[in-house]
């Protein structure tokens, strides 16, 4: 049997739907459009859960002094950055990646401190409409969260907290080469 004549078959057999009584028909589209709209909020969910961490790395980013370095469209683009493609960012701000390298560069200890905390939850009130729930204020202790960006740093930048053996065993100088005083 070709593929032709199986797909005509096919297309000749009833559909399930054709079959079922109006009161099924009714149920099954009710359950089409349950998880159409789950789906659908699913989507918004996640679009939101994303738009959040780029709230909050900019937010994060503007705290530290050396945020100042930058324009705030270049912040605006290299947070866009890491959360999207670039093909995404040169359409939204204009900037290349030359613009903006610098800078996602140094967003980088900012991005993984706020994709280590857990995203706020927006509370539903019933007076505000879902468009208008990003204008609910949060609060999130950015404080902290700078604190672990600059220990973060440290390591980033070469400097160490505590010296570190660079292989074989730890011992104390020679007598001979300990300075004056110290004998």
């Amino acid at each position: 049997m070709s593929r032709r004549s199986s797909r005509l078959q096919a297309k000749q057999q009833p559909q399930p739907s054709q079959t079922d009584s109006p009161q099924e028909t009714q149920i099954i589209q009710a359950k089409k459009r349950k998880t159409a709209q789950d789906v659908k909020k699913r989507k918004e969910e996640k679009v939101i859960k994303k738009h959040q961490y780029e709230i909050r790395l900019l937010d994060l980013c503007i705290l530290a002094i050396d945020s100042l370095e930058f324009q705030y469209r270049i912040l605006a683009a290299a947070a866009l950055c890491h959360f999207t493609s670039l093909e995404v960012v040169k359409k939204a701000s204009g900037l290349e990646w030359d613009n903006i390298s610098e800078c996602v560069d140094w967003m980088v200890p900012f991005v993984s401190t706020v994709k280590s905390t857990s995203p706020v939850k927006l509370k539903v009130f019933k007076k505000i409409s879902m468009e208008d729930r990003h204008n609910i204020q949060t609060h999130t202790n950015y404080l902290a969260m700078l604190d672990e960006v600059n220990y973060m740093n440290t390591f980033r930048k070469g400097g160490q907290l505590s010296p570190v053996c660079n292989g074989g065993i730890m011992t104390p100088p020679k007598s001979t080469e300990k300075p004056p005083g110290k004998r």
